[in-house]
């Protein structure tokens, strides 16, 4: 029997009123894995794990090389972003990328000669020569470099004096195996002849898999075919009652002519194109001119665009500013951010005697292609303007509103936060021709208005768009508000809110005018 409780008395602890936040942010791989690997190809992969990849897609495939690269990214910055993978066969009929280095001769002294091949960072032999070493034996040294390198997505094998260099892979994707030779030996020569590889994966409705999840960035690859990851990215820009836009990054290394070609196929808010210096062809040197694998330069790119964004990543790795303790960490106040002298991690300084000239530089902006290169003192490799390839309005006029990656970061990231706290405000409630009243969850025009004011101030807080006065004159408050408009149809319950949304962009240029003077 209970004892008399009265006045009864219930208290109920109702969990605190939480701010919304905007999606997390995702990557998706897309690439060939090698033979040895367990995955099923054109299966979603989602969330890998490192203790896992190399099982899943072969430890040399492009994908795992891929997958070690954002795992550095992630690790300097204390974080950790959700990698989903499309992983794909090799092309049945398609043939591997062939490289043989042939060496002839007796060394008549001391010395040691360097190959590079795909990543210098990572794929870099030097071979330490003693007199009297003949070809075979130089041979054999670089042949055993290689096959220690477990990660390599090549192989090597001796033919007498010869080492012949095989991509893992089937397909054009092996081409972007660059290689470098370098060092002299008295008494010792060597040369290099390179078959391309041929063929592509089959594509064909490759994307069906992810249904409606969302992923900002898009690690893809040049060799493969673009129209097919631009056409499902641009089709996902502005979709109705969801969000599902992203950006697709690809790394391409070709010849000034044929990136303005690429760079002006392509007129897409969906699509960044990255390139780190001329297409190198001579007798020693074929390939990238930063000696980077393409897809790990996009990779590696694409996994700071999301740290960049995830909150309380450390940057501090990445960022060659001096910054304050905001910036010093990830969050949405970094869409607006600039993109340009961040760092390449693990990428190494080239020779800028071959770099882009200014003038190319400038051609390769016009034409939508993003370059990274060496900072001024040559000791790092660092983004330079960063930008999608949209160039032109629907109408064929030149248009900056998506030209730049960190616009459509920033604006991408309003609408988001726009969306979110639109759902969480008015989950259920009323609409009302009159006022609100307290105690029910009641909308009508003035209440949307300053719902939607709210928000502006709130983005305003993250360095999205301007705060306190503007160039105008007017407060930006004030400026917005006198900007958009509220129409709604009670009938259907709709309301149809249009603004002009003035956005936090990016100190790219100053100019200076001084003239000298002798009268004070």
């Amino acid at each position: 029997m209970s004892s008399i409780l009265q006045p009864r008395v219930t208290a109920t602890l109702v969990a605190a009123n939480s701010q919304s936040t905007n999606e997390e942010q995702k990557i998706l791989i897309v690439n060939q894995m090698a033979s040895t690997g367990t995955a099923t190809a054109g299966d979603l992969y989602k969330d890998v794990l490192m203790s896992d990849y190399n099982t899943l897609f072969g430890r040399r495939s492009i994908i795992s090389n891929m997958l070690r690269t954002t795992q550095n990214v992630f690790d300097l910055a204390l974080s950790k972003i959700r990698i989903d993978v499309i992983p794909l066969d090799d092309p049945s009929s398609g043939t591997q990328f062939e490289a043989d280095i042939v060496f002839s001769g007796i060394a008549t002294e001391d010395g040691e000669l360097t190959f590079i091949i795909g990543s210098e960072n990572d794929n870099k032999y030097v071979i330490d020569v003693s007199n009297t070493d003949t070809a075979a034996n130089i041979a054999t040294a670089l042949v055993a470099a290689i096959t220690d390198d477990t990660n390599a997505p090549f192989t090597a094998t001796l033919d007498t004096a010869t080492v012949k260099i095989k991509s893992i892979h089937k397909g054009t994707i092996g081409n972007n195996l660059s290689i470098k030779m370098d060092g002299t030996v008295d008494g010792v020569t060597y040369a290099l002849t390179i078959t391309p590889g041929t063929g592509s994966p089959v594509l064909t409705n490759v994307f069906d898999v992810i249904g409606i999840t969302r992923y900002q960035r898009i690690v893809w690859s040049d060799k493969f075919d673009l129209d097919t990851v631009v056409d499902f990215l641009d089709n996902r820009f502005n979709t109705v009652n969801s969000i599902q836009d992203g950006v697709a990054i690809i790394t391409s290394s070709d010849t000034l002519a044929n990136l303005k070609t690429l760079g002006n196929s392509y007129n897409s808010q969906s699509l960044t194109i990255l390139n780190g210096g001329p297409l190198q062809t001579s007798s020693t040197f074929k390939g990238s001119l930063i000696l980077e694998i393409s897809e790990k330069s996009s990779a590696c790119f694409a996994a700071f665009c999301a740290i960049k964004l995830t909150d309380s990543a450390n940057l501090t790795s990445f960022i060659t500013a001096s910054v304050t303790s905001n910036d010093a960490l990830g969050g949405m106040h970094m869409a607006s951010f600039p993109y340009f002298n961040t760092l390449m991690l693990n990428h190494i300084p080239c020779d800028t005697n071959l770099y882009w000239t200014q003038d190319e530089q400038d051609e390769l902006v016009d034409a939508g292609i993003s370059i990274f290169g060496n900072d001024q003192n040559n000791n790092n490799v660092i983004l330079s303007t960063t930008l999608t390839t949209y160039k032109t309005d629907v109408s064929g006029n030149p248009n900056n509103s998506f030209k730049y990656l960190e616009y459509v970061d920033t604006e991408v990231n309003c609408r988001e936060y726009l969306v979110v706290q639109t759902r969480s405000t008015f989950r259920q409630s009323r609409l009302t021709q009159g006022d609100t009243l307290p105690g029910y969850n009641m909308a009508n025009a003035q209440m949307i208005g300053s719902f939607v004011d709210g928000v502006f101030s709130y983005l305003g807080q993250q360095s999205l768009v301007p705060t306190g006065t503007l160039t105008n004159g007017l407060s930006a408050a004030k400026f917005f508000k006198n900007n958009r408009s509220i129409t709604i149809d009670y009938a259907s319950g709709k309301a149809t809110i249009s603004m002009l949304l003035p956005i936090v962009t990016q100190l790219r240029e100053m100019d200076y005018i001084i003239q000298v003077t002798f009268n004070i």
